[in-house]
């Protein structure tokens, strides 16, 4: 898939892809629903119904793409032999994976490869090493949990802790290891990203 992978990340990359495809089939389950659901008798309505689902059903699609683009790339944090080799590993390497693994290819391509692109932006704006790289356990538990979409309880219970627990990591408390590898586990991430 990618060579010089971390252990463990092939695992990891494997999780978001399949995370990444669940999120993407409930949003679009999501977005047609309200189509199906009302009973629609004037065409302007319809329309209008109509327009809103394929809004949805698109939007979907990028979130999905970015969602797993930023999985990939948090995999290669050390890429780092420049900014520039990172961005065109990114766009070169990780993009095209991302478009070949998610059901994505259809007219929206242009939107789904540009909300890619804008990402990939902000990828060449943040700092890949030094101290203003490094996150806060709240930035980094938060970012990952929205990455993969869930909430705050759904994440405790992914994890089998306590919201408590939760909590406490993400304002730098003191809890086991045990926990934030469990954390680390349902985040599909490594537990030092989280400390």
């Amino acid at each position: 898939m990618f060579p010089d992978l971390p252990p463990g990340a092939k695992a990891r990359i494997r999780g978001a892809v399949k995370a990444s495809d669940a999120f993407l089939q409930r949003r679009i389950t999501e977005a047609w629903k309200l189509l199906k659901a009302t009973e629609i008798e004037d065409h302007t309505k319809f329309m209008a119904v109509l327009e809103s689902a394929l809004r949805a059903h698109r939007n979907a699609k990028a979130d999905a793409a970015v969602r797993l683009l930023d999985a990939v790339a948090m995999e290669y944090p050390d890429v780092d032999r420049g900014a520039d080799a990172r961005s065109e590993w990114l766009k070169y390497v990780v993009i095209p994976f991302v478009d070949r693994i998610l059901p994505l290819k259809t007219q929206d391509d242009r939107y789904v490869d540009a909300a890619m692109l804008m990402r990939l932006r902000s990828f060449e704006e943040e700092p890949t090493s030094g101290p203003a790289a490094r996150k806060t356990p709240a930035e980094t538990i938060d970012r990952l949990r929205r990455q993969i979409g869930l909430t705050m309880e759904d994440l405790a219970a992914d994890a089998g802790v306590g919201l408590k627990q939760v909590y406490k990591l993400k304002r730098g408390g003191c809890v086991t290891s045990k926990t934030v590898r469990k954390i680390a586990t349902a985040l599909r991430c490594r537990p030092a990203d989280l400390l």
